[in-house]
């Protein structure tokens, strides 16, 4: 039989574990938002393209 201890270690690693997986997914999801609005904004028309070009980059740099 285990001890009390490893118990309550493995759920820790499971729960820490699980954390991770669903701090990567919120990271993917929000950086692949990022992508899509930085295309979106690149093909406005709104100013020069040096300027809208700038805006995509600081929009990209926004990742994480």
């Amino acid at each position: 039989m285990k001890e009390d201890d490893d118990d309550i270690q493995d759920y820790v690693d499971s729960r820490q574990k699980a954390l991770g997986k669903e701090y990567n997914y919120e990271r993917e999801m929000r950086n692949r938002t990022i992508e899509e609005v930085a295309k979106a904004v690149h093909s406005f028309k709104a100013f020069e393209k040096d300027t809208m070009d700038s805006f995509v980059a600081y929009i990209r740099g926004l990742k994480r």
